[in-house]
């Protein structure tokens, strides 16, 4: 991102040089699983895993496996060393209510997808979205 000053205040921006950063993420401390917010019952909808290091960026090690449960019924395992993102297409839920999908990793951790609002009759879309995120290290984030 290129920075513009003017250090005169005459309207004269100019730019400098200044060193870039490449962002490479390190070992897997942490999984999101990211998918929509609400859906009709029994449509088909994406669940989207994210791990991540532990300043919450995409890991670059060895990702582990994961089994993802609903309600405690096992709905897919993973197999350990897929990509840092990962979709499970098609899944459905046949009853309305609030779920968070259960992830667990190889490794023992657990976390909690998004919440998805399941309902026969939507009236209207909501989308949920981290549009603007920092590292853990910083604001911004939610």
């Amino acid at each position: 991102m290129p920075i513009y000053v003017d250090f005169t205040g005459n309207e004269n921006f100019i730019t400098f040089e200044y060193p870039g950063y490449e962002i490479v993420g390190g070992p897997a401390r942490s999984v999101h699983g990211f998918l929509p917010s609400m859906v009709k019952v029994n449509e088909k909808s994406d669940l989207v895993l994210r791990t991540e290091d532990g300043s919450r960026n995409r890991a670059t090690s060895a990702i582990p496996g994961y089994e993802i449960f609903l309600e405690d019924e096992l709905v897919v395992s993973i197999e350990p060393g897929q990509s840092a993102i990962y979709e499970i297409k098609n899944l459905s839920i046949s009853k309305e209510g609030t779920f968070r999908f259960k992830i667990l990793s190889s490794e023992g951790k657990a976390v909690f997808s998004d919440p998805i609002w399941v309902k026969s009759n939507l009236p209207s879309q909501i989308f949920w979205g981290d549009l603007h995120g920092h590292c853990e290290f910083a604001d911004g984030q939610g």
